[in-house]
């Protein structure tokens, strides 16, 4: 056991210091550009920090852009862990913040219920649209980076007409639905800070049991490192890869019910 940890030990050092220097690479690399456009690199990393944390509004507004990058980049590495390749995550994003303002617009109820009943709705609908192309990669081996593609542009199209159509306000002649009265609370006023941050943070969490702590996300990661070996003993591969996309493409809706009621609305 004892020498089990030691050799677990260095490779997690090992794995921290290649990300380290993936980012410091990417920083260099970018300054030597920066450099032969006759920038100074370091004048356009301290304007990016100031324009990204320099008050408390623009900090706040940065919290704001991450909190579904972060939900939509949880949902991208459960699928890349099963080598899923999710390349449809803004389609997922667009089909449940669609969803999301059918249900906040169209349904009854009062606005807490709908609030928490948009969110589920955008997990369903986003987990279907990464299910299709899951479904097709199992039956029949077509390609999923290319069919995840593909749905990005379906679902585009898709919000266009609903804006345009069903979902259009009816006072306005804009293509665009009418504001919605069920939105995530903010928590800092008079800033556009919102509780999509802790959606966030529970989620990442729930991510993290489930992947190391959990049967389910044992049998994602062995699947996708080696699906001979997991179908030998037993783990139903085709099973784990439609789980993994149902996941990726929820944690996706999620994402963009949370930028629809966080901030858009």
């Amino acid at each position: 056991m004892l020498n089990i940890v030691k050799k677990e030990e260095p490779s997690k050092k090992r794995e921290l210091a290649t990300r380290l220097l993936a980012v410091v690479a990417a920083l260099g690399a970018t300054a030597i550009i920066m450099a032969f456009l006759g920038l100074n690199p370091f004048e356009v990393y301290a304007k990016m920090i100031e324009g990204a944390t320099g008050t408390a509004y623009r900090f706040q507004e940065t919290i704001n852009k991450t909190i579904p990058l972060v939900i939509l980049s949880l949902g991208i590495a459960v699928a890349f862990k099963m080598k899923f390749w999710n390349i449809g995550a803004e389609g997922q994003f667009y089909m449940g913040a669609l969803m999301a303002t059918f249900v906040a617009i169209k349904l009854p109820g009062p606005p807490w219920f709908r609030c928490i009943l948009a969110i589920f709705v955008a997990f369903i609908f986003g987990g279907v649209w990464a299910f299709i192309p899951a479904i097709l990669k199992n039956r029949w081996g077509i390609s999923e980076t290319v069919n995840t593609i593909m749905f990005n542009y379906i679902a585009t199209m898709f919000v266009g007409i609903a804006i345009r159509g069903v979902l259009m306000d009816s006072a306005d002649y804009l293509p665009q639905s009418a504001k919605t009265d069920c939105n995530l609370p903010l928590l800092l006023l008079p800033t556009r800070f919102h509780l999509g941050f802790f959606i966030a943070v529970v989620i990442a969490l729930l991510i993290w049991f489930v992947m190391y702590k959990t049967v389910l996300g044992y049998e994602l990661k062995v699947s996708g490192s080696n699906p001979r070996g997991a179908f030998c003993v037993g783990i139903p591969v085709q099973k784990s890869l439609l789980t993994a996309a149902i996941l990726s493409g929820g944690l996706s809706g999620i994402a963009g019910s949370v930028e629809l009621l966080g901030v858009q609305h």
